[in-house]
């Protein structure tokens, strides 16, 4: 029935198999992952904790000699599963509405399933004719629903009857590597993507949603003194915790001033009744703990929103009731064994040398189980020879322990592990590694809030010393380190104040006294600051993006994008997500060909190095004090006058100001709330800035509630002057 909860689907799962929790986290012991279940926190003297950790590459870099053929191998499987991928999500996202139409009013789709993931992968591959298995049998209704979806009304959308060839677009095959890799690694990620979408952004579309039904009734002459967004925003907060209309008179807060039109009222019921009845009493903090039965009724309130609150208002940006698959061509992940089906495919194809250790007694290349049983358990040693025979780790990183065996699981703090997993576009590849971190601390506030109260903070210089680097949260405890530890003369570190911002990416300030501030030649030779156009020009992401116009008008595609601009996937109703796959198909193969052929994968591994380089020299200009390096732009200037430009600049700063002493860094930083996109600036580093100085120095990430208001020195509120010599 339509109101049953999902079915239970058993997930099948391998060792093989990488979750999305292991790519982005690690397996760290400090905390438990659950709220309630904080464990003790570690001493600062404790030897680390391990850490999955990435390295990016060129692939031709990391691949042995003998095996560079496999460049343009792993480059047309990229591009494969990229469509494979992206169908397979827009199936999903096509069933779905069918689904909340009431055309499949006997099951609700079990989008929490890694097998409802695989099965949509295996349809648009292989045509609807999928191979059942992980405890999936023919008759189940919803892998019938989603077979019948895919034959009347997903398939049709890639045909044409008014050409003479009725297929506008054919689908990829499926091999048994993409068939492998969408199995193990695409169906957890698009579970993983799936849950996220519906809990990280519920807020969000809710705000969305009530704020186009207050825009309407602006339309029909209803004033909103604070704007309907503030008065969305406002609601939205009641809503969630379960408030009435009429209940403490909280839109007397935002304006209204006791005055609101029925309608209003009665709206602000419908959307609380319709909430209450996706979440069924769960307090908005619960849903996650209760999302597999809860996402039906989620799905529901997404897609009334859609269609009845927002509608066809074009000054409300509307959203996906599934995650929506990019064009560009993205990383297909890879384990063991799908490394295993590579080299199978490419002695097939390229007739490339199976690795000796492949070849049994017999003179035939090992089976599947085989193969498991070589490299897994105990003879784990095996899989690192295996690796190592295909990929030059030598050249990828040099300071990483070998496998040995399974016994051996310490990691020293200098030392990385292979994790036996990578990712790669066919230009660039990323390895995975677990290495020992010495923060005891978690690096993220969202961690940061399952650790207990009253944590032992820094008491004294000692502690100080040991802790040098990593990001400190104060949104829990407000008292970092007893206050002499920061006094003093004889202090062993500097102290470094950073203001982050939006046109200005951060303002920089060392010690001082009150007084030093009112020195304008103290303020220049001290306070560092970089813009967000500085940045912009630093990184090239300027540059870039027209580059990209530029190739676009230039292959004649930019009317292609223009047109499946005007038919976008963010509609609620089935007929017009139907409407956006024809037009997509009809001009899939001029934008897949445009994404194939065209430098794309270069250019942005080529903008990625550049930016990572601009946060690397940006955080040794604050933390190192060295002098800031003029902006050189690659077009214009050649390797040996920018090399020249920099030298020079740093020969100049030691005659200058002497030579750079080393010493330990604390940084106070300002823990504002920014957004990386702002709607008339270009998108800016708010986090990762962070993360590059944690490498560098201990970050402390300051409240900055009322720092605008207070005085620092006295505690006083501050007086509004007009003085032409501010800071």
């Amino acid at each position: 029935m339509e109101g049953a909860g999902p079915p239970d689907i058993h997930d099948s799962s391998g060792s093989d198999q990488f979750s999305d929790q292991e790519d982005f986290r690690g397996n760290t012991p400090l905390i438990d992952r659950q709220p309630g279940h904080a464990r003790p926190l570690l001493t600062p003297h404790i030897t680390g904790h391990e850490a999955a950790v990435t390295y990016k590459c060129k692939l031709s870099t990391a691949l042995q000699v003998g095996y560079q053929p496999l460049r343009q191998l792993l480059r047309i499987n990229a591009e494969t599963y990229q469509v494979l991928r992206r169908d397979a999500m827009n199936l999903a996202n096509l069933h779905v509405r069918l689904w909340l139409e009431g055309v499949y009013p006997n099951a609700v789709p079990p989008i929490l399933s890694e097998t409802f993931w695989h099965v949509a992968f295996e349809s648009v591959a292989a045509g609807g004719e999928t191979r059942v298995r992980g405890g999936v049998t023919g008759n189940q209704i919803w892998y019938l629903n989603l077979r019948t979806t895919y034959l009347n009304h997903f398939a049709p959308c890639r045909t044409n009857p008014q050409y003479t060839n009725p297929v506008v677009y054919a689908p990829p095959p499926l091999t048994a590597l993409q068939n492998y890799v969408g199995q193990k690694m695409f169906s957890t990620k698009a579970k993983t993507n799936t849950t996220l979408h519906l809990l990280t952004n519920m807020d969000a579309f809710m705000v969305r949603a009530f704020n186009a039904q207050l825009k309407n009734m602006e339309d029909d002459g209803v004033h909103f003194p604070k704007g309907t967004a503030k008065f969305a925003r406002a609601a939205v907060k009641r809503i969630k915790t379960n408030v009435l209309f009429g209940e403490h008179d909280w839109w007397a807060t935002i304006g209204m001033n006791g005055q609101h039109p029925q309608a209003l009222q009665a709206f602000y019921g419908l959307f609380l009744q319709q909430y209450n009845a996706a979440v069924q009493g769960n307090a908005f903090d619960n849903i996650a703990d209760n999302i597999r039965t809860l996402y039906p009724g989620i799905l529901r309130f997404s897609g009334w929103m859609l269609n009845h609150c927002v509608g066809d208002r074009q000054d409300i940006r509307k959203w996906s009731l599934l995650p929506i698959a990019k064009h560009q061509i993205g990383y297909m992940p890879f384990n063991n064994y799908a490394l295993y089906l590579l080299t199978l495919e490419a002695h097939q194809l390229y007739h490339l040398p199976i690795p000796g250790m492949l070849i049994n007694q017999h003179g035939d290349v090992m089976n599947a189980s085989g193969f498991r049983q070589l490299t897994e358990g105990v003879n784990g040693h095996n899989k690192d020879h295996f690796w190592s025979q295909i990929f030059n780790f030598d050249r990828v990183n040099r300071h990483f322990r070998r496998f040995i065996n399974n016994q051996q699981h310490n990691i020293l703090l200098s030392e990385k592990a292979l994790n036996f997993g990578f990712e790669t576009d066919g230009v660039s590849i990323s390895f995975r590694f677990i290495k020992k971190r010495t923060e005891s601390y978690p690096q993220s506030r969202k961690e940061f809030q399952f650790l207990p109260r009253e944590i032992q903070a820094l008491g004294d210089e000692d502690d100080l010393e040991v802790w040098q680097r990593g990001i400190y949260h104060l949104n829990k405890e407000p008292q970092f380190a007893h206050p002499e530890v920061f006094q003093g003369e004889d202090r062993h570190f500097d102290v470094i104040g950073i203001d982050p911002g939006v046109r200005a990416l951060f303002t920089a300030v060392g010690h001082h006294e009150p007084e030093d501030l009112a020195d304008v030649q103290w303020r220049r030779r001290n306070i560092k600051t970089i813009s967000n156009g500085e940045y912009q020009l630093r990184s090239g992401f300027t540059r870039s993006r027209q580059h990209e116009l530029i190739i676009r008008e230039h292959a004649g595609i930019q009317q292609s994008y223009d047109h499946l601009t005007e038919h976008p996937p963010t509609v609620g109703s089935s007929a017009g997500f139907a409407e956006y796959l024809r037009n997509l198909f009809m001009i899939h193969n001029d934008m897949h060909h445009f994404n194939t052929h065209y430098r794309h994968r270069e250019t942005r591994e080529r903008n990625e190095a550049s930016r990572h380089m601009v946060m690397d020299t940006m955080a040794d200009y604050i933390v190192s004090g060295r002098a800031k390096i003029p902006v050189q732009s690659a077009s214009k200037h050649s390797r040996s006058r920018r090399k020249k430009v920099r030298q020079r600049t740093r020969d100049q700063d030691v005659l200058v100001n002497g030579p750079v002493v080393e010493r330990a860094v604390v940084i106070a930083y300002g823990d504002a709330d920014l957004r990386g996109t702002t709607k008339t600036l270009a998108p800016v580093p708010v986090k990762a800035f962070r993360r590059y100085l944690g490498k560098r120095a201990l970050v402390v990430c300051t409240d900055e509630y009322r720092t605008s208001k207070v005085c620092y020195g006295c505690d006083n509120t501050l007086l509004d002057i007009n003085d032409q010599n501010m800071l």
